[in-house]
């Protein structure tokens, strides 16, 4: 009989984050175990709305929130849309156990487990949740094999304050891995000692497997899907330039308000699965987005990946797509500010995705046996 395992990981409206949780229980349940996503109830550190907040940015911004105020109204009337679309994909697709819910209030429920994975995502950004007992397997039963399988940080440096914390709560893991090599370095330091850098679970699954799962959206012209979440000011010029070189309509799941006031087709009611679809079947995708990159690889569709900050601020996400990169041989398809002039010639390039898919046949087949030794390890 298969062991059960369970499997602490980010599982929200957030199609990075819903396609991750399926490829890790996919994984674990290749390997032979019974993968069982628990419900978790975490909110974001310092996420709760404060309307004196908010009427100060009006006060501070009036001709800014008015401005805004039209886009807003209409982005959260098909808001309801994309969660009735995650909300299908969820029953569909994740194994839950439905027993109890970890939240702030309650750290029970979980003593019919003896082995936990938790990741990927960024359960352990300091700036989204602190260190958190839930997403750090603190709740775990005494004697629980805890094991850290591709959990992002998704910063360059863990802030002195939270050193302690993640020192704590990670002393008596059987392992710990990391999705960029940043986060590694940082709790290598903490930890004394080494930390390995291991694929994001989506990129564990083959490409037929992915082309599989996918379901088609009802699109019949050439595009180029935008999926774009920084207001970084080069963003807005090279989508306008990769879009004017292609002359081809833009298609987005609108996010940022620069999407939402543009022109672009935009779509709401799509589900992870149908996200996976809209990448493979492309002309080309303009993203900031980690996931979108790897989808962008794994269906061999020409892409750029664009920071969603500078490199100098201190919330910059951009290491994981430099490790993505770097990991495939694509640095080339990173195009910061400074390579703005030369898009168009960018986007001509062929993209060698036969090298990048057989660089990530070794990686797959390295993740894996250094996952599946660590569930069989006693």
């Amino acid at each position: 009989m298969s062991k059960e395992v369970g499997l602490i990981t980010y599982y929200g409206n957030n199609y990075g984050g819903c396609l991750q949780a399926y490829a890790l229980q996919q994984t674990v349940r290749n390997l032979g175990y019974a993968p069982r996503i628990i419900q978790v109830r975490i909110p974001l550190k310092g996420g709760g709305y404060n309307k004196l907040t908010a009427l100060w940015r009006v006060l501070k911004h009036p001709i800014a929130f008015l401005k805004r105020r039209k886009y807003i109204r209409e982005d959260s009337r098909n808001e309801v849309f994309r969660c009735e679309a995650f909300d299908r994909y969820r029953d569909e697709f994740l194994v839950f156990d439905k027993t109890f819910t970890l939240s702030e209030d309650s750290l029970d429920g979980a003593v019919k487990y003896t082995t936990f994975v938790c990741g990927s995502d960024q359960i352990w950004n300091p700036n989204l949740y602190g260190v958190h007992p839930v997403w750090t397997l603190k709740f775990a039963p005494a004697g629980s094999k805890k094991i850290a399988y591709a959990p992002s940080l998704g910063i360059s440096s863990i802030p002195d304050e939270f050193a302690e914390a993640f020192r704590e709560n990670l002393k008596d893991y059987s392992y710990v891995s990391c999705r960029e090599q940043e986060g590694a370095d940082c709790l290598t330091r903490i930890l004394g000692t080494g930390v390995d850098v291991v694929l994001d679970p989506t990129l564990l699954l083959a490409p037929e497997q992915w082309h599989d799962f996918a379901r088609p959206v009802d699109i019949r012209k050439p595009y180029i899907f935008c999926y774009l979440f920084g207001s970084y000011d080069y963003i807005a010029e090279v989508k306008a330039r990769v879009r004017k070189h292609f002359d081809m309509d833009v298609v987005c799941l609108p996010y940022n308000l620069r999407e939402l006031k543009a022109d672009d087709s935009k779509l709401y009611d799509i589900t992870p699965n149908q996200f996976v679809w809209l990448i493979e079947n492309a002309r080309y995708v303009v993203t900031d987005s980690f996931h979108a990159s790897v989808f962008s690889i794994k269906m061999s569709t020409p892409f750029v990946s664009l920071k969603r900050t500078s490199d100098n601020d201190k919330k910059n996400m951009n290491s994981r797509l430099y490790t993505l990169l770097k990991t495939v041989g694509l640095e080339d398809r990173m195009v910061g500010e400074n390579r703005v002039a030369d898009i168009e010639k960018i986007v001509d390039e062929n993209v060698d995705f036969r090298s990048a898919n057989e660089k990530l046949a070794v990686y797959m087949k390295r993740d894996m046996t250094r996952l599946e030794k660590a569930l069989a390890y006693e």
